[in-house]
């Protein structure tokens, strides 16, 4: 015991000096006994070396012993003096004792407990994991020690949670996920599906949970699995998956038709109903819709199927008819009334063709104007054109223009009679005046030569008058020289004053006799000559003078009565 003392002692300031290092070997049990008393703090324990602390998954009561959790138990914490050890916690187990911590269940085992020193293996219908239990949901299942749930293959399924095995889809059914569910209307299953197959096109149900799908019946549209009326403007035949709307021209007003009628003709139809054409407008059989009569044709009615042609005469619009009016024309199928082509009329109403302008009258914008007295026209002329110069009508209505006569002049188609102191050849446009010493003939063509007792200035002819004269071609009138006389108009030559007279002033129309004294015995005589002393005469226009008788005298010249001799002369 000293022995062991002193080495106790020896230790302990080995102890002190090496606090760290390693301790004694003391491998007599005595010995060991004796350092455990030492050893003798509460959470420490004597490890055969030294007095250390107290490890995890045990407690030491300060004994020198440490003391180990038992099996289910464990302890995670150091220097622990008394029982702490604490059950294992549900799904997790301690199969040896000292455990600092327990261990989780292996996958397919659990506890459901606390304190376990092992596991359980998990049963069919139930997944175990992490140590723990939970039943197999619905659409799920398994097999003992599994660590989960397996998921129904597709088109499987249970109903019921912790099932070890998974059933084939009936039919009407699909099965998701293990899950059953009845196939919705418009859908089918033929059963061990994962999935509802729609209605293919022209098919439906009218009821879920069907394993098939029924033809779509004509006036019906079956799409999605659903049945649907067609409504009033479509049609659908039978298996049909849409209404189709009545082609143009075609048309149905009840519900459910499996066809489409034909318009009907007058009428336009869209697909729900008929409408009638207006008046204007036609349509024949199976038209969409109405159409406007085309240009030259006409309907007056509602409903037609087809337009009138517009007759000769007349003018159309779409839905009247008006006649030609005179001056106008139309063939058939017309929208307008022509005017007439130049040289052409028509003078009624109505008229489908025009009529050719008849010679002396013009025709233009359809009207027909006799020409006037002036004018002329051929047939089928526009105009009437003034005649020529040189030519004439004095008529309405003529054709063609006379040549201009003689003694005349034309222009602006008139005629015109030339003065007298004019003159014109046939087709003359004026009226010409004669030289000077000619005038116009009677005929009026032409001059003549200006006649003798005439004279002939600026084409007209005047007689010369008593006391002148005119040689033929002259033209002035000259006067009678003195001792001359002409006591006619129209004198070619002027004649001598005769015996017994004189004349003495020129241009002298009648002679003047000589007066009672005088005398004058010659032709041509300018003036009477008295008589001279001696002789007398008493009488007038005497050509010579008397010898004064005897017994008598006549003393001085011009003595008319002699005078008688006094007695004694």
């Amino acid at each position: 015991m000293k022995e062991c003392k002193h080495s106790f002692i020896v230790a302990v300031v080995i102890f002190h000096l090496f606090q760290h290092t390693k301790g004694l070997d003391c491998s007599d049990p005595t010995c060991e006994n004796e350092w455990k008393s030492k050893c003798n703090t509460a959470g420490k324990y004597w490890n055969g070396v030294n007095c250390v602390s107290c490890p995890t998954g045990y407690y030491c009561q300060g004994d020198g012993e440490r003391i180990g959790c038992p099996k289910g138990k464990y302890n995670d914490q150091i220097d622990q003096s008394t029982d702490t050890c604490q059950d294992c916690k549900a799904g997790t187990f301690g199969n040896d004792f000292g455990k600092s911590s327990c261990v989780t269940c292996p996958a397919g085992s659990y506890t459901d407990q606390t304190g376990q020193s092992d596991c359980t293996q998990c049963e069919a219908g139930y997944m175990c994991s992490g140590g723990t239990r939970t039943q197999c949901a619905k659409g799920t299942y398994s097999v003992a020690g599994m660590s989960s749930c397996t998921q129904c293959p597709t088109g499987q399924f249970n109903d019921a949670a912790g099932s070890s095995s998974c059933t084939d889809c009936p039919e009407g059914t699909k099965c998701v996920s293990g899950i059953k569910a009845t196939c919705p209307i418009g859908t089918f299953s033929a059963g061990a599906t994962d999935a509802c197959t729609p209605c293919s096109g022209g098919t439906y149900n009218t009821a879920s949970g069907q394993k098939s799908c029924t033809p779509c019946e004509a006036g019906n549209k079956c799409s999605g699995g659903t049945k649907s009326t067609c409504p009033a403007g479509t049609f659908a035949k039978a298996s049909a998956e849409t209404c189709t709307t009545c082609p143009p021209g075609t048309y149905t007003t009840s519900t459910g038709s499996g066809t489409c009628d034909d318009c009907p003709e007058g009428n336009a139809c869209t697909a729900t109903g008929v409408v009638e054409c207006v008046t204007g407008e036609y349509a024949p059989a199976g038209s969409a819709r109405c159409f406007t009569c085309p240009e030259g044709s006409y309907t007056d009615t509602k409903g037609a199927g087809s337009c009138k042609a517009c007759p000769a005469g007349s003018k159309c619009t779409s839905t009247t008819t008006t006649t030609c009016s005179a001056g106008t024309y139309s063939t058939e199928n017309s929208t307008t009334c022509s005017t007439c082509p130049e040289g052409t009329y028509s003078d009624k109403q109505g008229s489908s063709t025009c009529t050719e302008c008849p010679e002396g009258s013009k025709c233009t914008g359809g009207a027909k104007t006799v020409c006037t007295a002036g004018e002329y026209a051929p047939a089928k002329s526009s105009t009437c054109d003034t005649c020529p110069s040189g030519t004439y009508t004095d008529s309405q209505g003529s054709a063609t223009c006379a040549i201009c006569p003689k003694g005349h002049k034309c222009t602006g188609g008139s005629k015109t009679a030339c003065g007298s102191d004019e003159f014109a050849p046939a087709g003359s446009y004026t009226c010409y005046t004669c030289q000077n010493g000619s005038y116009p003939n009677a005929e009026g063509e032409g001059c003549d030569v200006c006649p003798v007792g005439h004279a002939c200035l600026n084409s007209k002819k005047s007689m010369c008058s008593a006391g002148y004269f005119a040689q033929s071609g002259s033209l002035t009138c000259l006067k009678c020289p003195k001792g001359s006389y002409s006591s006619l108009s129209g004198s070619g030559s002027c004649d001598l004053c005769p015996v017994g007279s004189e004349c003495g002033v020129e241009g002298t129309t009648t002679p003047t006799k000589c007066t009672p004294g005088s005398s004058s015995p010659v032709k041509g005589a300018v003036s009477c000559g008295q008589c001279p002393a001696g002789q007398y005469t008493g009488a007038t226009g005497a050509a010579t003078c008397q010898q004064c008788p005897a017994g008598s005298k006549c003393p001085a010249a011009g003595t008319t009565t002699p005078i008688t001799c006094d007695k004694g002369e």
